[in-house]
């Protein structure tokens, strides 16, 4: 009996075997490429250095590439991304309670110049001694001091606005695929400079190949082959 049925459906299971096999291969490949892209991201200067445009209202915005894992992809690469895995399970208490991570350096280069006060200061003796006072600001550092016989009194305090916005930069062409996932951050002092930014965002993860529309589609176009045959 069962070598009938071998026998008279054998066309049909070497289909479905093949298309099987041709499905697996294709998965596997792809996902040695996405890891083998994620690898070679790392090296790349536009996740880790920002590059700077003008905004429509002439300010200055940074902008980094941003990595698209899975917490699969983070387990098994976000060490070798720079990530510190483990500091991060440690904040958030499980790696799958992630959402997105972002980090970076920045810094600001200035010079200042002030000008000086002649003025009188009582010093640890109690005595009034003449000495020298100043103030500066740009409207985010603000600095105020007192140049005494032995040292300088120097207070300041700075304050800047800044903001980290993510999008997908849109694609040219007639077939449009999903954009680059990119961050840009703002300062509201012009002078405050990103040197180093990179982060991450999780998505979900893809589907295997059965899940697909088109596993889907090709085995209903089998079973509707294989009952048009009966």
């Amino acid at each position: 009996m069962l070598q009938k049925v071998i026998k008279k459906y054998w066309r049909e299971a070497l289909i479905v075997g093949l298309l099987v096999a041709c499905a697996i291969s294709v998965r596997t490949c792809q996902q040695n490429n996405d890891t083998i892209g994620i690898l070679s991201a790392k090296a790349d200067s536009s996740y880790l250095e920002a590059t700077y445009y003008r905004g429509k209202n002439g300010e200055l915005i940074g902008q980094v590439n941003t990595h698209e894992l899975t917490i699969k992809d983070l387990k098994d690469l976000g060490d070798q991304l720079g990530f510190e895995n483990k500091s991060l399970k440690d904040q958030v208490g499980r790696l799958n309670r992630l959402v997105a991570h972002w980090q970076g350096k920045a810094g600001m280069t200035d010079t200042v110049y002030a000008t000086l006060y002649d003025t009188v200061y009582v010093d640890s003796a109690g005595n009034e001694v003449a000495g020298r006072s100043f103030k500066w600001n740009n409207d985010y550092l603000f600095i105020n001091g007192l140049v005494m016989t032995d040292n300088v009194q120097l207070n300041y305090l700075y304050q800047v606005d800044f903001s980290l916005t993510a999008y997908r930069k849109p694609q040219r062409g007639f077939w449009k695929p999903p954009g680059q996932l990119v961050a840009d951050i703002k300062f509201s002092d012009p002078k405050f400079r990103v040197t180093e930014f990179k982060g991450f965002v999780i998505t979900e993860p893809r589907k295997k190949w059965y899940e697909t529309k088109g596993a889907a589609i090709g085995f209903g176009a089998l079973l509707g082959f294989y009952l048009g045959t009966r």
